[in-house]
């Protein structure tokens, strides 16, 4: 772990580049970095065949890219250099302390249903259940993105009190987030089967089971909250909401386990975001931003989508009889759930048409 101890300072860059206006910037940076990470993992495994080998890269790709990053530190900088004051990091300490100590809860809390199934459950349905119990990788990385380009917009709203628009700025975040999210969790609810087998081999087609119950949180991953809280201030909301979510899965997933079996852990993780951890965001945020709760996410425009991506899986469910390769089967899939979910939202979605003119402009210009 020690090789990648220079990676720290590095991880303000996103901030420092997104507060100077070099979202751009920042999008290659990350898009150019994960690629290379990502490539040199898969030239290692091919080349060493042992698990040791992408570790060594894990570890070691961070020396490789952390002088460019320390360079777009300085670079995009601004002012002098000055001493940090103890005022300021008491400040910060009082900020981050919360914040930090909900988000590990928070990830511990993920996690606790893998907790109860290897200590309830047989090895065997451990194996079954941990492969398919888990998030889409790219998932964090379209909120994480989106998050990140209205944080530094929305906190300069909320400093100059203008919360309406730092609201409207948020409800247009989460309504882009579904507008990838939602088609992608009835696409992979439907073709869940084909999706795991591709990956996992048939050994681990009961997999699908639980990888379909956490596909039900894609919903409530439409919105960063965090972000909210944060340019509000609001870091020890975080500590408390992730310290009771944590009691609540706890409860839940133990006893969902006992009474189901193996699944049961990712159903009681889903009960709990939606009985306790999604009620309790809309009503602070609704404080916060002096709104009603219905008002504090788009729900009728995001439901809209959802429609028209339930619509698109039963057009493309039929794809699931056709007699082939699962890699084939899930293509041709893909490609006609594409691009019916194109039409259909070209049509009923003006803020589909909105973002896709958006990109295609953008690619014509450059």
């Amino acid at each position: 772990e020690i090789p990648a101890a220079p990676t720290f300072p590095v991880l303000c860059l996103s901030s420092i580049l997104v507060v100077n206006d070099k979202v751009n910037v920042n999008s290659r940076y990350n898009i150019y970095t994960g690629i290379g990470l990502t490539a040199a993992i898969i030239i290692a495994t091919l080349i060493g065949r042992v698990y040791s080998y992408p570790v060594i890269v894990k570890i070691l790709y961070p020396l490789l890219i952390f002088p460019l990053g320390f360079y777009l530190c300085f670079k995009y900088t601004k002012g002098i250099f000055e001493y940090p004051e103890l005022t300021g990091m008491w400040k910060i300490l009082k900020f981050s302390v919360p914040l930090g100590l909900g988000t590990m809860l928070g990830t511990l809390t993920l996690q606790f249903s893998n907790i109860v199934v290897s200590s309830l459950c047989k090895p065997s349905e451990y194996a079954i259940y941990s492969t398919g119990a888990r998030e889409i990788p790219f998932i964090s990385v379209i909120t994480g993105s989106i998050a990140v380009v209205i944080m530094a917009d929305m906190s300069r709203y909320i400093k100059q009190g203008d919360v309406v628009t730092s609201l409207r700025l948020f409800k247009r975040g989460a309504l882009t987030s579904s507008l990838f999210l939602m088609p992608l969790m009835v696409f992979l609810f439907v073709f869940g089967e084909s999706f795991v087998r591709i990956l996992f081999s048939d050994s681990y087609s009961e997999s699908v089971f639980p990888f379909r119950i956490y596909l039900l949180a894609l919903p409530i991953r439409v919105a960063q909250y965090n972000s909210v809280y944060i340019a509000f201030g609001h870091s020890k909301a975080v500590l408390i909401r992730s310290a009771i979510s944590f009691a609540i899965a706890v409860a839940l997933c133990t006893s969902c386990v006992w009474l189901f079996g193996y699944w049961g852990a990712a159903l009681g993780l889903i009960l709990e975001m939606y009985l306790w951890a999604l009620p309790y965001n809309i009503t602070k945020l609704s404080y916060s931003f002096g709104c009603l709760k219905r008002n504090v996410l788009p729900f009728r425009e995001v439901w809209r989508v959802f429609l028209i991506s339930a619509i698109c899986g039963i057009i493309a469910a039929p794809c699931l009889l056709v007699n082939l390769n699962e890699i084939v089967k899930f293509m041709i899939g893909g490609c006609v759930y594409s691009v019916v979910y194109y039409v259909l939202m070209e049509r009923y979605c003006p803020e589909f048409k909105e973002l896709t003119s958006s990109v295609f402009n953008k690619i014509m210009k450059r």
